[in-house]
C-alpha cells in the first residue's frame, strides 16, 4: 500500500514539475519578448527626445517646415534637381479620334 501511495505522490509530483518548468519557459520568452520592445521604445524615446530638443530652436522649426512641406522663404526660389539616370520626359501622345487615325491610316491627313 505504501509503494502504490508513494507512486502516486510521485506522478502527482513530477506533473507539477513539469507544469512548472512549462511556465517557467513561457514567462523566460515573454520577458525577452518584454525587453526587447523596451529597448526599442527607449531608441524611440530618445529619437523624439532630439527632436523635440531641434524644435525648440527657430532654425529646427524652419527646417522642419521646409522638409514637411517643400516650402521656400519669400524671396528665395526653389529648384528642383532631377536625377540624370532618369529617362527624359516625352511628349503626351495626341489622341486622335477614330475617323482621323482611319484617314492617316489611308495616308489622307
Amino acid at each position: 500500500m505504501a509503494v502504490v501511495l508513494f507512486i502516486v505522490l510521485s506522478v502527482i509530483a513530477l506533473k507539477a514539475t513539469i507544469g512548472m518548468y512549462g511556465k517557467y519557459r513561457e514567462s523566460a520568452a515573454r520577458r525577452s519578448v518584454s525587453e526587447r520592445q523596451l529597448a526599442e521604445l527607449q531608441a524611440r524615446a530618445e529619437v523624439l527626445s532630439t527632436d523635440i530638443e531641434r524644435l525648440k530652436t527657430p532654425g529646427g522649426v524652419e527646417r522642419e517646415i521646409r522638409q514637411q512641406f517643400s516650402v521656400v522663404r519669400e524671396g528665395e526660389e526653389m529648384a528642383i534637381v532631377l536625377d540624370s539616370a532618369r529617362e527624359p520626359a516625352t511628349e503626351p501622345s495626341q489622341k486622335t479620334g477614330f475617323f482621323r487615325s482611319i484617314m492617316r491610316w489611308f495616308g489622307v491627313k
